[in-house]
């Protein structure tokens, strides 16, 4: 009887999904070339559905998006002039797709080279086949059923569509984004033309999640192509350092997937704001100051000796933002998206426990260590203990991924940095999940819908898929977590604490789980000298208001 059951809940399951593509397969109306067989998937990017192919990471493509809209909204952002234009090579077009909504692009042109043709035919269907997106085949009576043009010629349609008529001057106002991925097509032939009409001000190389050899030369072609049009390349942002050929290093784990590619145009953006939140809500008013005393002692008075600045999130304002509250750690969820959320998608955001914590570096140095690691999207630290019990069936699974000389190799949610924009989005699907309101837009795979607790929501994505584009610190370049792990650690000469294994001093220290008990107190009382005391006007952060660590601690913090 149980296997009958069985049985037909699974043809069932079949029947859905054979009945979702079909109905899609409906939407497939535009002649294309061969990427029939592509498995794909239809999901929700910046609000607009559209087709990706199966288990497609989204994280780096939202975060790419961000930064070329942010160009738009410029009035100076191509060159000194508004942009106008965006053509995207490779893909399936999911920047055209996930900004022509919303207002500011109203009567913009996107022009869209898919890789993936078929599913950007289909995108384009569900977003109402709107004029301004542009495939190959739009507006040519192409043969029923025919293959479409050939990449020559839409290249050549690009090209006339966009080379200004003779004697008139060339606007600088077209931003290009080229999607790259092994074994497809190279957009190089393609991407020349298009800088020859001298109107782009503005490329970005979108990296995939594995970065070969032969990508690489591809991309130092096209950086170099770029160059030949007084154009200047950066590395993981508008705002990042110097592109330079050799930045990836096979061997390297922290901080994978990587980088999201290459961002390039006439200068470097200003740098991003960092804003390094430690969450914490007073539920029971009479512990107020023994509570502020241990954030004070522990994470403050380490923040204040090593120059850098905290934004303390929840302590006037409240938590707020969930019905009930399903783990003793989720109030952190929605402190920090309530600040998150009102952020530019491009700036740079850092959580990291308020009690158990200790920060070892400056801001500045944090900043250039985010930059050495290729600006990644998403990050977060690593332990040596798999948790929460929930996520046990999976736990091999992440464990394999990590290098295997690094003990921590499963994600800790004490601590994690990226940019603003694909940080909100992990939020906002956790929170909603937490409150039992699932969204028909989340990317939080179903099968981590076992969890409540913030640690299992951060770490079950990152293995069914990585939508996301989570990365994992595992040489502590950001985080070191101490459960189980204080024997890596050595003093160096500045009194900071080293990590043996990676020869890096962590820019914050977490001691999780009975850590803190055992050897925070020690470390501590180790980094800074005898009889330290913090700056009574060093700067401090309280849920968006500047104030001082004197007016918060104190003269002296003690250890509630």
């Amino acid at each position: 009887m149980v296997n009958r059951w069985l049985r037909f809940l699974s043809a069932m399951s079949t029947a859905v999904v054979l009945l979702r593509l079909g109905a899609v397969r409906g939407l497939d109306s535009r002649p294309h070339h061969g990427d029939q067989d592509v498995q794909f998937e239809v999901v929700t990017f910046r609000g607009q559905r559209v087709a990706v192919p199966l288990g497609e990471p989204l994280g780096k493509q939202l975060y790419a998006c961000a930064a070329l809209d942010a160009l738009f909204k410029s009035s100076r952002g191509c060159d000194g002039v508004a942009c106008s234009v965006m053509v995207e090579l490779g893909g399936v077009g999911l920047c055209a797709f996930g900004l022509l909504k919303e207002p500011h692009h109203a009567g913009r042109a996107f022009h869209v080279q898919a890789q993936w043709r078929r599913l950007a035919n289909i995108s384009h269907v569900m977003a109402g086949n709107p004029a301004n997106v542009i495939l190959p085949g739009s507006g040519i009576p192409w043969p029923a059923g025919g293959p479409g043009p050939s990449l020559h010629q839409a290249a050549a349609r690009l090209v006339g569509a966009l080379t200004p008529v003779a004697g008139a001057a060339a606007a600088t106002d077209v931003v290009v984004k080229v999607d790259m991925c092994v074994g497809c097509h190279s957009w190089l032939h393609t991407l020349l033309p298009v800088l020859a009409t001298k109107r782009v001000g503005a490329v970005v190389l979108m990296f995939p999640e594995r970065l070969t050899e032969g990508l690489l030369t591809e991309a130092n072609s096209l950086v170099a192509t770029a160059a030949m049009f007084g154009l200047k390349a950066f590395l993981g942002g508008f705002d990042g350092p110097p592109y330079h050929d050799r930045f990836h290093d096979p061997a390297a784990s922290t901080a994978a997937p990587g980088p999201s590619g290459v961002f390039i145009a006439r200068e470097r953006a200003p740098p991003p704001t960092l804003h390094a939140f430690t969450p914490l809500h007073v539920a029971d008013q009479s512990r107020h100051q023994a509570l502020v005393n241990l954030l004070c002692h522990y994470l403050l008075d380490t923040a204040a000796s090593s120059n850098f600045t905290v934004h303390v999130a929840g302590l006037r304002v409240g938590a707020g933002g969930l019905s009930s509250n399903p783990h003793p750690t989720a109030f952190k969820l929605p402190i920090i998206l309530s600040r998150v959320a009102a952020l530019p998608p491009t700036d740079l955001v850092m959580s990291m426990d308020a009690f158990d914590s200790i920060v070892q570096v400056s801001t500045d140095t944090l900043m250039q260590r985010y930059w050495a690691a290729g600006a990644p999207v998403f990050v977060a630290s690593t332990e040596a203990n798999c948790w929460p019990p929930e996520i046990g069936p999976w736990c091999e699974s992440m464990g394999l991924r990590a290098p295997p000389r690094f003990p921590n190799k499963w994600v800790n949610s004490g601590g994690y940095i990226g940019r603003a924009g694909v940080v909100a989005k992990w939020l906002q699907d956790t929170v909603a999940h937490l409150n039992n309101a699932n969204q028909p837009d989340s990317w939080l795979p179903a099968s981590c819908h076992v969890s409540k607790d913030d640690q299992g929501l951060l770490g079950c994505p990152f293995i069914f898929g990585n939508r996301y584009d989570l990365g994992l610190d595992y040489e502590s370049n950001f985080f070191y977590s101490l459960m189980w792990m204080r024997e890596p650690l050595s003093q160096v000469s500045n009194l900071r604490w080293q990590y043996n294994w990676s020869s890096v001093v962590p820019g914050v220290i977490h001691a999780n789980g009975d850590a803190k008990e055992k050897y925070l107190a020690g470390l501590r009382d180790g980094m800074l000298p005898p009889g330290y005391t913090s700056d009574p006007a060093f700067p401090v952060i309280v849920d968006g208001e500047k104030t001082t660590y004197g007016a918060l601690c104190g003269t002296g913090a003690q250890q509630g």
